[in-house]
């Protein structure tokens, strides 16, 4: 049998709440792609951050 490794809850918790804030940041600029380009701006650069934080891949900061 295979063993989780440590904190396998913690990091999959840490990593869904980041899906969820890239997702949440798409969703809030979808409807004004048109019509507000700072908004759509503002949800890539949100984007980015989060994806550039997991990218980085500091664990050990995520689960202090």
């Amino acid at each position: 049998m295979v063993t989780a490794a440590p904190h396998t809850v913690e990091l999959d918790d840490y990593l869904r709440d980041m899906i969820r804030a890239v997702y949440s940041a798409v969703d809030t600029a979808r409807p004004h792609l048109a019509d507000d380009p700072k908004r759509v701006d503002q949800a890539i650069e949100d984007s980015e951050e989060v994806l550039g934080t997991i990218m980085a891949g500091k664990v050990d900061e995520w689960l202090e």
